[in-house]
């Protein structure tokens, strides 16, 4: 794993080119899609500010390892809301709670191992039971949906 720090200051609505690689600079073809580039936008505090990943390839080509996504569910004092933690990146992860209107405030995005991401589900049914909610919840993500290793296409907390 390497890091590459890169300061860069900016007057407000503005944008720049921060810097430019060659892509064979990450390794063979083989090597590429066996990796990922993680790049993060951060303040002069340390707070993040935004966050990509990018694949080398089509995902269908790249060979990452099967991520385990652990899901928790939780009723708090704002709503609703799901945490994500997995033990290998995860790519194109969605959740979903069928039956139950409403909405999360981010969906389809990259997990990362030690990252977790907390998702507050919006409901637009205030007769909506939490219960019901923590059983309609399910989480898939790009390597699930192709099916690459025969694993099940949905899965609930169980809880």
């Amino acid at each position: 794993r390497a890091v590459t720090n890169i300061p860069v200051r900016l007057a407000p609505q503005s944008s720049t080119k921060v810097a430019r690689f060659n892509e064979k600079r990450f390794g063979t073809i083989g090597e590429r899609r066996e990796s990922f580039l993680s790049l993060e936008l951060r303040d002069t505090d340390g707070r993040l500010l935004a966050d990509n990943e990018w694949l080398f390839d089509e995902f269908r080509n790249c060979r990452l390892e099967r991520a385990n996504v652990r899901v928790s569910v939780e009723e708090g004092v704002d709503g609703w809301a799901v945490t994500l933690n997995t033990d290998r990146p995860a790519f194109g992860v969605w959740v979903n709670a069928k039956g139950i209107a409403g909405e999360f405030n981010d969906n389809f995005l990259a997990l990362l191992p030690d990252r977790p991401r907390k998702l507050v589900f919006e409901r637009r049914d205030e007769t909506a039971r939490f219960a019901d909610f923590k059983r309609a919840v399910s989480v898939m993500d790009l390597e699930k949906s192709f099916g690459t290793n025969g694993r099940s296409a949905s899965q609930g907390t169980g809880d």
